[in-house]
């Protein structure tokens, strides 16, 4: 029987988002354009999310548990490079909602 997974194990993420989005109505369909990661606020956010995590996973008792760091992996090591790899990988958790009737 193999040890059980700990990945993924962390998550970083921007909760309350400093970006203000927009939407535009097109005959067939809604764009929405929610500009993630367009203010230096919520870079540095995620930036110091992901660094966090790594001090976290660094300490006992999960180092002795981890062997690697999968993304963005340990070459990642400036502020340029964790945020060129959350720019290429993050994702939404949330849903684009307003308050137009349905």
């Amino acid at each position: 029987m193999s040890a059980p997974s700990i990945r993924p194990c962390f998550s970083p993420s921007i909760v309350s988002s400093q970006a203000i989005g927009t939407g535009f109505r097109f005959i067939c369909c809604i764009a929405i354009q929610p500009n993630y990661l367009t203010t230096e606020t919520d870079r540095r956010t995620i930036v110091e999310g992901v660094k966090i995590a790594r001090r976290i996973a660094g300490e006992r008792p999960l180092s002795g548990k981890i062997t690697d760091e999968m993304r963005p992996g340990r070459a990642a090591v400036d502020e340029a490079a964790l945020l060129d790899w959350v720019r290429s990988s993050a994702t939404t958790i949330y849903h684009p909602t307003g308050t137009a009737a349905m």
